[in-house]
């Protein structure tokens, strides 16, 4: 908290010295431009220390500095980008104070400048890479209000424009991350729609990348903890296929199984996180939450495979 509130103070100063200068010549198109990072920057921090009302009060007040901007330049990209990131920024804060309604708008905003940016320069990595998190955080907004079939058109969407991003430069691990994400959204957006086989394929596809990556990276808490977010997903839905009564009892411990040991996955990955001091805020970004909480579900399966094997055991008896 000592270097956030650091951070808060630093930039304070510099909106301050920003401030002044666009008092001084308020039509200098560079000071406008300063004043606008640093609302963006301290709404950052700001809502980093937990005042996200303030947070939303300077994002606001920096989109419009570069609504005005952009305005006068329309072919300015980088203006153009600099909105983007402006409607990004307010969307997040919106889905913090649970305002669905008004975050898919920023979202949306942001998805139509990328796509007008990308039609312009199809070849633009970065243009591509924007569209695809508009995409996702579009698709986050609908998979949260309960329409999963257009959040998986959106997830699909993004997923085509991130494999075409791997596939143009393979050792870019941020696409890789990005294109693990993918897969992991369509995965539960699958679950909710019952496409349980499909679900499965996307979630071993994301798992193949996250641990690829992590194979590479072992010390990357935010690679191991999608990992370990991933793991209990599917150990989840092992154990919601052996809870179902059509599963046949003959299957049952096989589901079980399968299940422990994705929770067991889960379970080192948070383990060896905590004992580190390196606690992720369990919420709706970790799905797996504690390893106290994990260790539940391990002992679950475990009194779950012994009530599986003494019902086969009395069976054979008969």
């Amino acid at each position: 908290m000592g270097d956030v509130a650091g951070a808060l103070e630093n930039q304070q100063r510099a909106m301050t010295l920003r401030e002044a200068l666009v008092e001084v010549d308020p039509s200098r198109t560079r000071s406008q431009r300063a004043l606008s990072i640093s609302c963006e920057h301290l709404g950052f921090v700001t809502d980093k220390l937990g005042d996200t009302e303030r947070a939303l009060d300077l994002q606001r007040r920096g989109l419009e500095i570069r609504e005005a901007l952009s305005a006068a330049d329309p072919h300015n990209t980088d203006l153009r980008l600099m909105l983007v990131s402006s409607h990004e920024y307010l969307g997040d804060l919106f889905i913090k104070k649970n305002n669905v309604s008004e975050a898919e708008k920023h979202y949306r905003r942001q998805l139509n400048i990328c796509e007008e940016l990308a039609a312009a320069d199809p070849l633009s990595t970065q243009y591509r890479k924007n569209r695809a998190t508009a995409l996702v955080k579009i698709g986050d907004v609908q998979a949260q209000t309960g329409d999963d079939h257009e959040a998986l058109l959106n997830y699909r969407a993004a997923l085509q424009v991130r494999e075409a991003l791997v596939a143009a430069n393979a050792e870019d691990t941020f696409n890789r991350h990005d294109l693990a994400e993918a897969h992991v959204k369509i995965a539960d957006a699958l679950v909710i729609m019952s496409s349980i086989t499909e679900a499965l394929e996307n979630y071993g596809k994301g798992i193949e990348v996250y641990e690829s990556l992590s194979a590479v990276a072992p010390a990357h808490a935010g690679i191991r903890n999608a990992l370990a977010d991933t793991y209990w997903k599917i150990g989840r839905l092992h154990t919601t296929i052996a809870l179902a009564t059509k599963t046949p009892n003959s299957q049952k411990a096989e589901y079980w199984r399968a299940a422990r040991e994705r929770f067991r996955q889960s379970y080192d990955i948070r383990h060896d996180l905590d004992g580190h001091g390196i606690s992720p805020a369990y919420g709706i970004d970790s799905s797996a939450g504690s390893p106290e909480k994990i260790m539940e579900e391990i002992v679950r399966c475990d009194a779950a495979l012994k009530k599986s094997q003494n019902a086969l055991a009395a069976t054979v008896g008969r």
